[in-house]
């Protein structure tokens, strides 16, 4: 009897077994997948986005055309089933690549197709840019995430408003390291052409809603000007609308200016030369006599060592007396 009680515990612990995987199924969501966009050059950045079951991990697999697989990554989903993986498109001889999220039957898959190099559209330079420069192309600019608004502006004796597509400039200069409000942001052409209007703050463009647009009402555009052109427009909300100031056309990118000026190693008063007087400051904050701000305290720093103290004074008090030409901390 015993023994007929153990087999009959086993037999339902094994049923048990077999049905939870299908009620377990019957309770999951499907798994969905969208690119962010459907053609990329091998080393762009593409996002898969989609929804599953909250908290599931997600495989990721890209598959070339002779079926190996280039790329396996797994991301977790939140708490509400949305996921997003960002990957870059592998170096392949295929022209397609197939993308599959998921795993057993609940799976979803998309294509990509490998294009060629894509050109640069926008490029952003100057102060605190990661190594000076970062340009975009177009998809690179849509995989930061596209945004569609109305914007108006004067033309022609009317006031024209058009339903425009593209990336805040805020957005992009994030992503390029840039993020200071108070630094200056100057619209770059590629004709030349500057106004007045052209420069503001990074605070002004996000408080204005500077929009980099690719799309005008739903289609690409090229305008043309000289012997350049542009697939690149600038919208924003410079005005009510009372003059052609909110579209900037032919726009190449923009320069990023700091708001401070740059620091003269060894200028610890800000009047554009090193001298003694320099050498004073530093030796009045050394005695706790005085205070410096955190720019002068970078001039101050001569030697390099990342404190301000009497050899700094004494380095500059000899390059005063032309003793030394140059500063440790330009070495």
């Amino acid at each position: 009897m015993k023994f007929r009680r153990t087999v009959w515990l086993q037999i339902t612990l094994l049923l048990l077994m077999l049905c939870l995987p299908a009620v377990a199924g019957a309770n999951s969501t499907e798994i969905s997948l969208v690119l962010s966009t459907s053609t990329a050059a091998i080393g762009e950045s593409v996002t898969a986005s989609g929804t599953t079951n909250p908290n599931a991990w997600v495989p990721l697999k890209i598959v070339d055309e002779e079926e190996s697989i280039l790329v396996f990554d797994t991301w977790k989903a939140d708490a509400s089933g949305n996921y997003s993986i960002d990957f870059i498109v592998p170096d392949t001889n295929s022209e397609t690549l197939t993308i599959v999220v998921g795993e057993g039957s609940n799976v979803a898959v998309e294509t990509l197709i490998v294009g060629t190099e894509q050109p640069v559209v926008f490029t952003v330079t100057g102060d605190g840019v990661t190594a000076g420069e970062k340009t975009y192309t177009l998809n690179q600019l849509k995989a930061l995430g596209e945004t569609t608004d109305s914007y108006s502006y004067f033309s022609s004796g009317q006031t024209v408003t058009q339903s425009c597509t593209g990336v805040l400039l805020g957005t992009v200069l994030a992503d390029a390291g840039v993020t200071d409000p108070d630094w200056e942001i100057t619209v770059l052409t590629t004709d030349g052409y500057t106004h007045e209007t052209y420069t503001v703050t990074l605070q002004e463009s996000i408080d204005n809603a500077y929009l980099v647009t690719y799309l005008v009402n739903g289609e690409p555009f090229e305008d043309m000007g000289g012997e350049t052109s542009s697939t690149i427009r600038i919208y924003r909300n410079h005005d009510d609308g009372s003059s052609w100031l909110n579209r900037l056309k032919l726009v190449s990118g923009v320069e990023v200016t700091s708001a401070q000026p740059p620091v003269l190693p060894g200028d610890v008063d800000g009047d554009g030369s090193v001298d003694i007087d320099d050498a004073q400051l530093i030796a009045l904050y050394d005695a706790q006599l005085t205070t410096l701000t955190e720019q002068q305290l970078a001039a101050a720093d001569v030697s390099g060592d990342e404190l301000v103290d009497i050899d700094d004074a004494l380095l500059i008090a000899q390059y005063d007396a032309q003793l030394i030409s140059d500063f440790p901390v330009n070495q």
